[in-house]
């Protein structure tokens, strides 16, 4: 035990780091639903693995850790009300579980989602690993937002793929499985990246580093690469913002925005180096998609999810 215990207290550490990376570019094509049945699913066997290894970990230390938060009453309620519903329901099976390999809603998620709030907020204190999932998120969320772009201009779809793979080929696929959900994962990537390089002051930057390093921020080193890394991320997030189009995203984007504007209006001036490259790309993104001539040339089209109308909804 003593053996294994440091690899478990590691893995709890590791693992928002860990989902951050694999979640948002996580889908299995072997089931009816490629997407969600993927992510819930690793969602659903992590977090059992992740309660687990807290349970070790406190029996380990003889002693109970759990973080309180003003979210307690509403995440009590929140399963109250799910449970009442897959008690009265009369398809016990979907309310517990989902239907049609799609969990949400279900009292089985709505659990999943509570334990690995609290599993993960009562063990990442490391200011360092909050900051790595953070960039994991960032990075992840910036690959599938380029491969989306990619298909969006069609690079795959001359591509002789096979049948099982020709979904691949298709303009509108990305590894969310919505338009939506990757535009509003994209505006919230790019206010985090641009958040974690609005930090990095001239001062913290000037701080002797060990070799191979440079400063990070409040004393936390990072890879001097990272930088370039969060930089390259936000013009692909930035991309699928305004090639998708959808309110959502730019809803997302349009906070993040705000909230510069009116908490921090320094990162903004510190990142204008930055944004305006981004602004730049963001514009000719939008005479591409929306000039008719250019886009029938490159044989674009709007990508619209089907919806019901909103006032029907």
């Amino acid at each position: 035990m003593n053996k294994v215990l440091p690899a478990i207290l590691k893995f709890l550490e590791v693992s928002p780091i860990i989902a951050a990376a694999i979640l948002p570019l996580l889908f299995i094509p072997a089931t009816t639903e490629y997407f969600e049945t993927a992510k819930v699913s690793f969602l659903i066997i992590f977090t059992s693995l992740l309660f687990v290894a807290w349970a070790i970990k406190m029996v380990s230390e003889k002693k109970v850790s759990f973080v309180r938060s003003p979210m307690d009453l509403a995440f009590v309620l929140l399963i109250v009300v799910y449970s009442l519903a897959a008690f009265f329901s009369p398809n016990k099976f979907s309310a517990l579980f989902g239907s049609y390999l799609r969990f949400e809603p279900s009292l089985t998620f709505t659990l999943t989602m509570v334990v690995l709030y609290y599993t993960l907020s009562s063990n990442l204190k490391n200011k360092s690993l909050r900051r790595g999932t953070i960039i994991a998120y960032v990075a992840s969320v910036a690959l599938a937002s380029l491969w989306a772009l990619v298909n969006y201009l069609g690079v795959f779809e001359s591509l002789k793929l096979p049948v099982a793979a020709a979904f691949l080929g298709s303009r509108v696929f990305n590894t969310t499985g919505s338009l939506t959900s990757l535009s509003v994962a994209a505006g919230v990537a790019f206010t985090l990246a641009l958040s974690l390089l609005g930090d990095a002051t001239p001062d913290s930057r000037s701080r002797r580093a060990p070799a191979g390093q440079t400063p990070g921020v409040n004393g936390v080193n990072v890879s001097g690469y990272v930088g370039y890394l969060l930089t390259a991320a936000m013009f692909p997030l930035l991309g699928v913002v305004v090639a998708y189009g959808t309110l959502a995203g730019w809803a997302a984007l349009l906070i993040g925005f705000v909230f510069f504007a009116i908490f921090r209006p320094e990162v903004v001036k510190k990142q204008q180096t930055i944004l305006i490259p981004a602004v730049v790309w963001a514009i000719l993104l939008i005479v591409v998609v929306f000039t008719p001539q250019i886009g029938k040339a490159l044989k674009l089209s709007r990508p619209s999810e089907v919806a019901l109308p909103l006032y029907d909804s």
